[in-house]
Order: structure tokens, then C-alpha cells, then sequence
């Protein structure tokens, strides 16, 4: 009985801890920035110091007198230095804004996100990582030994780790958000802490004395050293080999997957779960420790041959490389995430899941240590591997080969780790024989790269079937595979996670519009900043303004950067060589929080609201640090894509934005109501308003300067036909707000992204939906004390999206409202010269001829 309750304190253990790295995780990328050198570090901390502990472990668990006692103590200090991560952003919001933003993009910069991740993730994990060695101290006696009884408790801590994931994801964070869900974990360490004690108490007799060293050992001495030289050999590839795998299988899934946060979780756990299984079936498959040795061999070639194939398997399941539907249920879609990866990663993972358990196994037997008391040793030995296997995955095969072809070099490796093994174990005897068989796994392995995994695609060629891409081209890192592509719909685009276009040249109009409006709403911009870089067209239009001195650009993916200065440079006026523009690869949130009193216009890019981590861009903390870094005057203008927001989430959005920036207005970027923009422009000082007066001056200057073709960009009238009102009702509470500890946005974005929500009609906030709201913000305008002459241009901008909807279909209603719009059109729109109507069909549609002149829009 007691053995059973300390498999239930190593599964609640290991739920706890996978919780917690999730959460700290979340919390230091909150801070530090989801760019690939903060989360490497946050990754290399979190593993190094589960290595380090249970390296440390090895020693003082054998001088332990009260094993669950001290187990005890270990949960207790886990919850004690869990309180850095939990108070992170009470401590922390001075750190950018010192360091400034030309340190924090140096090395001085990495040095500081090192050392913070140092001290939140280092002491906690190396906690953790002494745990399964004190429980097999406390257990692993008489005939309870590592093979068996070792290895269940190491496969009901990874069970445990699959249910902390779940719970995680899927019932703390949406309820309790970050910090309540940290908290929620430190209860879980108490929780063990009582029941150590209990267990403490239960099985507390007179300490006998540790056996030594050399217990069961009976083989020579150079065949021992020759066993566990292979024995912690093995247990570092199998580190190196199971976390290299499962980033590359991340990576492949994610080109398929939905992109949120409920589809990363689910591949995760779905993965951790064969592992556990894998674990779970060892003791049954080596009853002794030689089998266990017999059984390694093969087993590692086996895992070579079915990680090499796994690409191919996918490929079939997924068709090519397409994307996996939602379903009605996030339990259903967790099933079929699940199914998903069973199938295709399953007999790669399963089998590799066994390398590690069967060392265990032989390393009770023929290494002598039937009761674990240096398990500590091999535990961190693979952890060890872990770290590296999943750097040299992520930035080296990554890059290199891809994701289907790295798998095959996982594979190969395995291959020839069994023939190492073969040698090292034998001697020159094997190279009479057993090492051949290893030997032809690997040229069979070989020969499925060459003929197969090099030549499978990254991304789908056509993404629906009305759009086929041809790749121009193509480039794999640690954020993703990222493609430039050209189509006839959408011309020429990046392409990322092989379902996100980032943008198009199809759309460079709107793109550029995205920068010009902010631009001129500002008295005299002078330098400007863009979070998010994408193909670079809308910040690259900030150029076309001769009174802009700097134009910063701010891009999370290197791949991305380097897609537009290689590829969009006659679509950016060539940002990356313009002495003014600089591009600076960070994540936006954190190098906006380093720059205080900086810039005079910042404008927050299209962001989906479901992508892991994109929710931050929308938080209440991000819209605080952009006004602290906006100049006297200056304001902020933030993107909303309506076609991807449902109500609820947008209006939490907008309620965030005017908490920190009260003089707030709305406005749309167009007038096509299927795909339609929200602009939210908030204004740093809190008696500050629009400059209106100073617009047509301004207007004039750009089509002084003759660079800028829009129409509605060239005249004061056009840019009033945007305006849709304030963004704040008097006398209305927002009932919640977007933070970085309730991630409200992102999670409930995700959650119902994949569940097929977005499939009804009336979810997202576009056609109809879009056309109400614009009529709410009409009559909100009308009763609020405006310039009439602005109200009647908002008015007209009313009537053109609302006649752009119904302009495809012919009859009476519609040609009726094009005359009424054609007839109080500004006189500009018919006279300008420089306006390229080719660029915008609407207007190309809606001046065809001139009706009667009127002056009022009626």
C-alpha cells in the first residue's frame, strides 16, 4: 500500500512541476519577450537546473535518514521559491526602461535576461530535480528495485506531468489566470509536503545502513567500466534524442495545427503521454537487467527506422501538409490532436520512450545500483542531453535541413547510438557481427532522406482551392518555417507556420494606409514606431513622409526580417538600406517597455488574437508601456483585424486600450466590410485632443510632395470619412479587462478558434456585424458634441462601405445609393490627378461618371 501512495505523491509531483514550468515559463516570457534567445534561456535554465539537482541529489539522498521527511522539505522549498515567479511584475517594471534600448538589444541585454532567468528558474528546478531521487530513497528497498519499481515511479511522475499540462491549460489559466494558477500549484507542493510527512510516518523504522557502491556488481572490472560508460552514453543521447524529436515534431505540427495555445498544449501532452506509457510497459518487457541490455539494441534501431519514417506518416495523415480542422468540443479537438499524433509520431516516441526506462532497468542489474542510489547520475546525465538536443535541433538541424529531414538525422543517430553501444559493450568482438545490423538500419535510414524526406514540402502549396502558391523562398529557424510566396490572388506575401500570411503585396494599399493615418492624426511626427515588421509595407510608407527623421520597425522573427529586406524591397522603398528606418529584431512588447519619452506616432501591426503570445500585444501592461514611451502630443494607434475578433474580444480590447489612453478615438481603415480594420488611436495626454484644425495643412503637404496616390489619405475629407466617433461611452464600467496574468484574450480567442466558433456566421465582427457596429458609432458620434462638418464626412463613410457591400449585386437600391454618394463626394476625388484609382476598385467603381453636384451627404 504504501508503494501505491508514493506512486500517487510522484504523479501529483510531477503535475505540480509541469505546471509550474509552464506557468514560471509564461511568466519570464511575459518579461523577458517571446524572442528565440528569451525563451533558449528560459528552456536551458528550466532543464539545467533539474540536472543540477539531481546530479547534487545523488550524494545527500544516501546520507538521508528520513527520506520522505526531506521530500517533504524539497516541496516545501519548491513552493517557497516559487514566490519570485508569482510577484515577477511587481519587481521587475523598472528593468527595460533602465536598460534602454540599445542595451537591451546588445549582449549587455542577454547577459540581464540570463541572469533574471537564472534567479527565477534555477533554485525551484534544482529543487525539483532532487525529488524522484529522494522518493527512490525512500522506496526503492528490499525487493523494491530501480528496474521495476524505479521505473513506475518514474512513469507515474511523467503521467503526472500530462495531467498538470492538461489541468493547466485548460481549467487554471482560463479560470485563474497566471498568478491564481501559480498559486494553485503552490498548493499542489503543500499538498505533497503533507502527505510525505503522513508517509513519513507510516513506514518509519531504523535506519539501515546504505549498501555500497559495489552491490551486485560481478562483472570484471574493464567490462564494468566498458557497461556503464554505454549506460550514461545512452542516457545522454536519450535525453538529446527525445527532446531534439519532440521539438522538430512541435514544429511539424504547428504547420498543421491551429495556431493557439489548446493545439501546442494538446500535441505536448499527447507526446509526454507516450513517454509515460512507454515507461509504464519497461518492467514488463526486461523482467531481468540482461534483457533489458539485449532489448536496447534493437529497440534504438527500431526508433531510428520509425523517427526516420515518421515525416512520410505524417505527410499521409495530414494530406500534404493540411490543415487540421477544429471541432465542436475542446475535448474533441484534444481527442483529435491526440489521435493525430499517435499516428504519425507514436511509433517513433513510443520507441524511444523505452530507451531511457530499459537504462534504468540495466543499470539496476549490471551496473550494480539495484536500489537507485545513484540514479541521480543518470537522471542528470539526460537531462543534460535534453538541453543540448533541443538546441542543436532548433539551431542547427532546423536551419539546415528542415523539419522532415531533421527527424531523419534523429533517426540516424539512434541507429548508429546502437551500433556504439554494440562497440563499447563487445568490444573489437563486435565488428565480427552484431554491429552490422545497426550498420544497415542506418543505410536504410540514409536511403529515405535521400529518396524521400529531403524532397517533402515545408508549407502546402495551396492553402484553398482557390489559391495556389509558388514558393519563391523558404527558411526554417526556431520561430517557425517561414515562406515568401507568390500567387495571382494575393501577388507576393510571407508566409508563416504555413497557414499565417503576414502580408501581401495584393494589399499594399491598405498596408500603407495603416501607416499614413497616424501619421497625419499627429501635429508633427517626427519619429515613428511600428511593432510588427511582417513585409515591411507598412512601415516602409512611413517613408514617403519627408518631416519623418526615424522610423523604427520592430520584428519578433529574424526569418521574417530577412524575407523583407531580401524580397520586398521595391515594396518598402527599401527600408533596410534608408538611413532613417532601423529594423530591430525583439519581441515589440519588450522593446517598446525600454524605450521611455521616445517616439511621437507608434502603431500596433494586425495581430491574430488566438496565436500564443500575441495576447500580450494587448494587454493592459503593453498599452502602458507604449504611452510611457510616446512623447508630450504623442499618440498610439493600434490594428484591429475585425474579420478575426469576435465582439466580446473586441470590446475587451477597446475597454483595455481606454483604461490607459481615456482620450481615445475609433476608426476604420476602409470600407469594405469582409475584411474591415479598427484603428484605435489613443492620445498620451489626457487634455489632449486630434489636431482636426492642423489636417488640411498637412493633407496639403502630402499631395504637395506628390508621393502618396490614396485618395482618402490626400484630402483632410477623406481621412473624416474614417472617423467613427470616440472610443469610450460616458458612464460605462468595463466589466474585464485584458491582462498579462489573465491572458483573457488569447485564451479565450484560442479556445474558441479551436472549436470551430468562428465557423457561425455571426462570430466575427464583419459584414453585418461590422455594419451594425458602424451605425452604433454613427449614432454615438451624432449625439456626442462634434464638428458638424467631420460628422457629415462620417456619415458618407458610412454609406460607401454600406454601399460596397451591394455595389457586386445590380439592382435599384444599389445604383440609387451610388448616385447619392457620387453626387456629395469632395470636389478632390473628381479633380485630383495623382489619385491611382487602379489600386483601389471601389473608387475606380464608384467614379465611373459624375452625377449632379449637392452639399450635403444627406
Amino acid at each position: 500500500m504504501s508503494y501505491f501512495i508514493a506512486l500517487l505523491i510522484a504523479g501529483l509531483s510531477g503535475c505540480a512541476a509541469l505546471s509550474h514550468e509552464l506557468l514560471w515559463t509564461r511568466r519570464l516570457i511575459d518579461l523577458l519577450g517571446a524572442s528565440t534567445t528569451s525563451t533558449t534561456l528560459v528552456f536551458e535554465c528550466f532543464f539545467l537546473g533539474l540536472a543540477l539537482g539531481a546530479a547534487c541529489s545523488t550524494g545527500l539522498a544516501r546520507r538521508v535518514q528520513k527520506p520522505w521527511h526531506a521530500v517533504a522539505k524539497i516541496e516545501l522549498g519548491i513552493a517557497l521559491l516559487s514566490i519570485p515567479a508569482l510577484t515577477l511584475p511587481s519587481w521587475t517594471g523598472w528593468i527595460w526602461p533602465w536598460l534602454g534600448p540599445q542595451t537591451l538589444v546588445s549582449g549587455t541585454g542577454t547577459a540581464v535576461k540570463l541572469a533574471i532567468s537564472v534567479l527565477v528558474m534555477i533554485p525551484p528546478t534544482f529543487l525539483m530535480g532532487m525529488t524522484l531521487p529522494f522518493m527512490a530513497r525512500a522506496i526503492l528497498t528490499g525487493d523494491n528495485k530501480l528496474g521495476r519499481q524505479g521505473v513506475w515511479l518514474y512513469s507515474a511522475n511523467t503521467f503526472g506531468g500530462v495531467a498538470g499540462l492538461l489541468w493547466t491549460t485548460t481549467v487554471a489559466l482560463p479560470w485563474f489566470g497566471v498568478s491564481g494558477s501559480i498559486g494553485l500549484a503552490v498548493v499542489m507542493n503543500l499538498l505533497i509536503a503533507g502527505l510525505c510527512l503522513c508517509m513519513e510516518k507510516r513506514t518509519s523504522k531504523p535506519t539501515t545502513r546504505t549498501a555500497p557502491d559495489h552491490e551486485g556488481r560481478s562483472t570484471s572490472s574493464s567490462k564494468s567500466d566498458r557497461v556503464s560508460t554505454a549506460m550514461f552514453l545512452i542516457a545522454f543521447a536519450s535525453g538529446a534524442g527525445v527532446l531534439g524529436v519532440e521539438v522538430l515534431s512541435m514544429h511539424l505540427f504547428m504547420q498543421v495545427a491551429p495556431s493557439a495555445i489548446h493545439a501546442t498544449a494538446a500535441v505536448l501532452a499527447a507526446i509526454i503521454l507516450m513517454l509515460a506509457v512507454s515507461a509504464f510497459l519497461t518492467p514488463y518487457l526486461a523482467k531481468k537487467g540482461n534483457q533489458a541490455r539485449e532489448l536496447l539494441t534493437p529497440v534504438m534501431m527500431v526508433t531510428g527506422l520509425a523517427t526516420a519514417s515518421t515525416p512520410l506518416i505524417f505527410m499521409w495523415m495530414t494530406s500534404g501538409m493540411t490543415t487540421i480542422k477544429p471541432s465542436t468540443t475542446l475535448l474533441g479537438f484534444n481527442l483529435k490532436m491526440t489521435g493525430y499524433v499517435l499516428v504519425s509520431l507514436g511509433p517513433g516516441i513510443l520507441m524511444a520512450g523505452l530507451v531511457l526506462p530499459l537504462v534504468f532497468s540495466w543499470y539496476g542489474s549490471e551496473g550494480g545500483d539495484p536500489h537507485g542510489r545513484r540514479w541521480g547520475w543518470l537522471l542528470a546525465v539526460n537531462g543534460l542531453g535534453g538541453v543540448l538536443g533541443a538546441e542543436a535541433a532548433q539551431r542547427l538541424i532546423l536551419p539546415a535541413v528542415g523539419m522532415h529531414a531533421g527527424l531523419g538525422v534523429f533517426g540516424l543517430g539512434y541507429a548508429a547510438l546502437a551500433g556504439l553501444m554494440v562497440l563499447i559493450i563487445e568490444g573489437p568482438r563486435g565488428l565480427r557481427g552484431p554491429v552490422w545490423r545497426p550498420v544497415g538500419i542506418m543505410l536504410m535510414i540514409f536511403v529515405i532522406g535521400v529518396v524521400w524526406l529531403i524532397r517533402l514540402p515545408l508549407i502546402h502549396p495551396a492553402p484553398t482551392e482557390k489559391i495556389q502558391f509558388k514558393t519563391l523562398a523558404i527558411s526554417a529557424g526556431s520561430e517557425g518555417v517561414v515562406a515568401v510566396t507568390e500567387s495571382d490572388e494575393l501577388g507576393r506575401g510571407i508566409v508563416m507556420f504555413n497557414q499565417y500570411v503576414l502580408g501581401s503585396t495584393a494589399g499594399m494599399a491598405d498596408e500603407q494606409r495603416q501607416a499614413h493615418l497616424p501619421i497625419l492624426l499627429h501635429a508633427r511626427p517626427r519619429d515613428v514606431a511600428f511593432i510588427g515588421l511582417a513585409t515591411g509595407i507598412t512601415a516602409g510608407a512611413a517613408l514617403l513622409h519627408d518631416d519623418i527623421e526615424t522610423v523604427t520597425a520592430i520584428e519578433l522573427s529574424r526569418l521574417v526580417a530577412e524575407a523583407c529586406k531580401r524580397h520586398f524591397k521595391e515594396f518598402t522603398n527599401d527600408i533596410a538600406a534608408d538611413p532613417r528606418a532601423n529594423i530591430v529584431v525583439e519581441d515589440g512588447r519588450t522593446y517598446i517597455a525600454s524605450c521611455v519619452d521616445r517616439f511621437d506616432v507608434v502603431m500596433g501591426d494586425l495581430f491574430l488574437p488566438w496565436r500564443p503570445g500575441v495576447g500580450r500585444l494587448f494587454s493592459i501592461e503593453h498599452f502602458q508601456s507604449v504611452r510611457m514611451s510616446l512623447r508630450a502630443g504623442g499618440l498610439y494607434c493600434q490594428m484591429l483585424p475585425m474579420y478575426q475578433f469576435s465582439r466580446d474580444q473586441m470590446q475587451v480590447v477597446v475597454d483595455t486600450f481606454t483604461t490607459v489612453f481615456p482620450k481615445a478615438h475609433l476608426f476604420r481603415l476602409g470600407f469594405d466590410s469582409g475584411m474591415p480594420v479598427l484603428a484605435i488611436v489613443g492620445l498620451k495626454d489626457d487634455t489632449q485632443q486630434i489636431d482636426w484644425p492642423g489636417l488640411p495643412e498637412r493633407c496639403r503637404a502630402v499631395r504637395e510632395a506628390a508621393k502618396i496616390t490614396d485618395p482618402v489619405i490626400r484630402q483632410h475629407e477623406g481621412i473624416a470619412m474614417l472617423y467613427l466617433g470616440p472610443a469610450t461611452a460616458d458612464g460605462q464600467t468595463p466589466e474585464q479587462l485584458n491582462t498579462l496574468g489573465n491572458a483573457w484574450v488569447e485564451l479565450t480567442a484560442g479556445k474558441e478558434f479551436v472549436t470551430g466558433r468562428w465557423h457561425a456566421s455571426d462570430y466575427f465582427m464583419n459584414h453585418s456585424r461590422w455594419r451594425e457596429f458602424e451605425g452604433q458609432c454613427l449614432r454615438q458620434h451624432l449625439r456626442s458634441p462634434n464638428d458638424p462638418e467631420r460628422t457629415r464626412w462620417s456619415r458618407l463613410g458610412n454609406q460607401i462601405s454600406r454601399w460596397n457591400d451591394i455595389r457586386s449585386t445590380p439592382g435599384p437600391s444599389a445604383e440609387t445609393l451610388r448616385r447619392k454618394i457620387q453626387t456629395a463626394l469632395p470636389e478632390f476625388f473628381w479633380t485630383d490627378r495623382q489619385i491611382d484609382k487602379n489600386k483601389w476598385p471601389l473608387w475606380a467603381d464608384l467614379l465611373k461618371y459624375r452625377g449632379p453636384r449637392v452639399t450635403s451627404p444627406g
